[in-house]
């Protein structure tokens, strides 16, 4: 997160550095954009690869984003310069793109240039802590959906999930509806537990409440009114 901070700031500040500079042929902080945007959108490409063929289950809004923004910085950086002459706008992308890439495959992937191998995709099972503290608001909302028999489903690697429970807080871990899809651990090409099957949890987390389902980490007030909704069929 760090990093990808840094690198959309370096370029916005580039960015903003060639928005007050006179735009001329052969401008070295309008190339160093382009520069900089195609480095983002290469490593942006590499990471949805990823995301897609490795993660198929993971719901991440936020990585989606990143890669239409990057994307989009780069195409607006080579046609804000390509007044100039084409040819040499063109070439950053065409130079570094590939070296870029090829840098991460042999970072991330094996020596057949492919991504990494089903042995570094093992992942073994270990639940992160929640260290957060429960509000009396949280304890009281998870016994509330106790009473109405409702699950999260989720992965231990899920980054959403994790953040789901740090909205509750650790004491209201003991008697958390909460349902883990991986309990033997992750590796590429492993499918869910049955029991997460059967509920045809496509995304993580998947909230189940009386036969609704909702995907996605949710707020206090949501819940609450999901609770408020069934709370008759206790």
């Amino acid at each position: 997160s760090l990093y990808g901070f840094l690198a959309y700031a370096g370029v916005g500040f580039l960015a903003w550095q060639a928005a007050n500079t006179e735009r001329r042929p052969g401008n070295r902080i309008g190339m160093a954009v382009v520069a900089g945007s195609t480095v983002l959108s290469t490593v942006s490409a590499y990471l949805g690869y990823i995301l897609f063929t490795q993660f198929t289950d993971e719901a991440c809004i936020w990585c989606l984003a990143s890669i239409l923004i990057s994307f989009s910085v780069f195409v607006l950086a080579l046609s804000a310069t390509a007044e100039g002459d084409p040819i040499k706008t063109s070439m950053p992308p065409m130079l570094i793109s590939p070296i870029l890439l090829t840098a991460l495959v042999y970072s991330f992937g094996d020596a057949n240039f492919s991504l990494a191998s089903e042995r570094e995709y093992e992942v073994p099972f270990k639940e992160p802590e929640v260290n957060t503290t429960s509000s009396e608001r949280s304890i009281a909302l998870v016994k509330n959906l106790n009473k109405l028999g409702a699950k999260m489903y989720g992965s231990f690697w899920c980054s959403h999930c994790f953040d789901q429970k740090q909205v509750f807080g650790k004491e209201a871990m003991v008697g958390f509806p909460y349902v883990e899809c991986f309990p033997d651990g992750y590796r590429k090409g492993m499918s869910q537990s049955s029991t997460c099957e059967e509920a045809d949890v496509r995304g993580y987390p998947t909230w189940t409440i009386k036969g609704e389902r909702i995907e996605g980490d949710q707020t206090l007030d949501v819940l609450e009114a999901l609770v408020d909704k069934y709370k008759d069929d206790a």
